[in-house]
């Protein structure tokens, strides 16, 4: 306890740095972008700003999460739309499609930031981001996007524990990267098929799954859950398939192997 109380208040000495300038966070919604906020406002810092992309590779469910959280903690949010299809590396995407992406995402985080007035920007990458495939991690570097989190040494558990401490109402939230994910690299990518599998993902969720994937090889939806899900999964198996081949799989399976996030990177 008294490391992770260390550890949060070497995060609130760092943002301590923006409390005169302002500072701006790209906020997803999730555990981490939502504890970076909550650091920030409890530093005091003016003015305070979160930013969260709308864009085809975010699911509707997410955007929502963002912002009931942003109301709930009566934090300024401004929604930033941008059409990431009409980047190559991104519609075909390209094994390094995540630098791509990031870079135009950060360009734009940028301009809305200054736009505001603030000349800080921050996310919610963690010290555990930093040791695992994340091409997106030079772009922010390329860019001078902070990781208050990260530099502070704070591993996903802590912040998920940090993130309930505060009362966050999403500290254990699932993690949530974006659907470009859930297709294999190469695999073009269209409007249709991301929100075909948003909507395979809704009815995982409706069903009272909270941990998932649903990934996409063809007309094949392939299943991830956890272990001690895949019992539940099989007993509405009927219920399950008929719902999914409704939105235009052919084939629905369960993977024998549990959710394993970033299975595509292996």
């Amino acid at each position: 306890m008294a490391e992770l109380a260390a550890r949060y208040a070497k995060l609130k000495e760092l943002l301590q740095q923006y409390a005169a300038s302002g500072l701006a966070v790209c906020f997803s919604g999730g555990t981490d972008s939502s504890l970076l906020m909550a650091a920030a406002q409890q530093t005091g810092i003016s003015p305070l700003l979160a930013i969260t992309l709308v864009t085809p590779l975010q699911s509707a469910y997410e955007i929502e999460q963002a912002r009931e959280t942003a109301r709930r903690q009566s934090w300024t949010l401004q929604l930033l739309e941008l059409n990431m299809l009409q980047l190559q590396p991104v519609a075909e995407n390209w094994h390094q499609r995540c630098y791509h992406c990031k870079k135009a995402l950060y360009q734009s985080l940028w301009q809305a930031a200054r736009k505001a007035g603030i000349e800080h920007l921050a996310d919610g990458c963690n010290a555990d981001d930093l040791t695992i495939f994340r091409p997106g991690n030079q772009a922010a570097q390329e860019l001078q996007i902070a990781h208050p989190l990260a530099e502070a040494g704070l591993t996903k558990a802590e912040v998920r524990q940090l993130a309930q401490q505060l009362g966050l109402a999403n500290w254990d939230a699932p993690a949530a990267p974006c659907l470009a994910s859930r297709f294999p690299y190469h695999t073009a990518l269209s409007e249709s098929a991301l929100r075909q599998v948003e909507a395979a993902e809704q009815c995982l969720r409706q069903a009272g799954f909270r941990e998932f994937r649903a990934r996409v090889h063809g007309d094949l939806l392939r299943l991830e859950l956890p272990a001690n899900d895949m019992d539940r999964a099989l007993r509405y198996r009927e219920t399950l398939a008929e719902q999914l081949q409704s939105l235009g799989y052919r084939y629905v399976t369960l993977d024998l192997l549990p959710f394993a996030s970033g299975s595509f990177d292996r």
